[in-house]
């Protein structure tokens, strides 16, 4: 039994429905006992998920943007039932990592010849919520607020702008102070971040040394408590030398604590808000099969 679990509202599949059906008919030629579940709302995907692995999936297809393989990933921690994915968002974050950000048809021909990889994953639990998992990264501070202020309807109209303007509203801000800590040791931050992955938002790299295949993830931090300075990072950054920059420090870790005395700090895990500070962020070895290219080395 194979999956498609398909997020109608995904830029790409909202825009160019023919795209994603394109993509099934090569899929059903490959594996035709394959079946397409739509979602209906957030939550979903990983509902659906979890039926697919319980009832003997082996392979589950997450066709939407990060959020949705997101959701896919929690359904299936734990389980042997493998993730793949067809990017149809708008950052498209765990296709840029694995060099698969192609059309929906040409990963849908790909998959078949994917190999599985057996890969820690992320958990995030903030203060009074639930567990998350993660696949790419968790976020803490800055860029949970920037989350937070995007609006829908403009990310809807406008993709990855949608993000770029609701940075450009944080001018000015004032960011609340944090402290990590990780490896015995405490910093003070106004972003942390917690990443599996180098690349970020699509078109930015933040981390340097991250790994999808390393039971590990990079804790990047940033100095600085008002908006101007991220203006700096951000030009990090866009060339691939943030962790380079004064004000930015960078550990390999298992497991971070954030902690903060401002009330309402947010945490976002893969671009979706889960909670506040205080979070623990921590790796879960050997949780999920993912399906990558054959000369992927993370």
């Amino acid at each position: 039994m194979r999956v498609l679990i398909y997020n109608p509202n995904a830029g790409r599949i909202r825009r160019r429905s023919r795209y994603l059906n394109n993509a099934i008919e090569l899929l059903r030629a490959r594996y035709p006992e394959l079946e397409v579940w739509p979602t209906k709302g957030p939550g979903h995907a990983t509902e659906l998920a979890a039926e697919a692995a319980s009832r003997g999936a082996l392979l589950v297809i997450s066709a939407g943007g990060d959020g949705t393989a997101n959701e896919v990933a929690n359904g299936l921690v734990g389980t042997s039932t493998a993730l793949a994915s067809i990017p149809c968002g708008t950052a498209n974050v765990l296709a840029c990592e694995t060099r698969t950000n192609l059309p929906p048809g040409e990963i849908a021909g790909l998959i078949p010849t994917m190999r599985p990889e057996r890969i820690a994953v992320g958990k995030v639990t903030p203060a009074g919520g639930n567990p998350r998992y993660f696949l790419l990264m968790a976020g803490a501070g800055f860029d949970a607020m920037v989350n937070q202020r995007v609006d829908p309807s403009f990310k809807n109209r406008f993709g990855k702008l949608a993000y770029w303007h609701a940075g450009l509203t944080m001018t000015g801000r004032r960011l609340p102070r944090m402290e990590v800590t990780a490896n015995g040791r405490t910093v003070e931050t106004g972003f942390a971040l917690m990443a599996r992955v180098r690349n970020y938002g699509g078109d930015l790299q933040i981390a340097s040394r991250a790994s999808l295949l390393e039971d590990q993830f990079e804790l990047v931090t940033f100095r600085g408590r008002t908006s101007w300075p991220y203006l700096i990072y951000l030009g990090g950054a866009l060339v691939g030398k943030a962790t380079s920059l004064p004000g930015v420090r960078s550990a390999l870790t298992d497991h971070v604590h954030v902690h903060s005395e401002t009330p309402g700090v947010p945490v976002q895990a893969d671009g979706e808000m889960v909670g506040e500070a205080p979070a623990r962020v921590e790796i879960v070895s050997d949780a999920l099969t993912l399906m990558v290219p054959l000369e992927f080395e993370g």
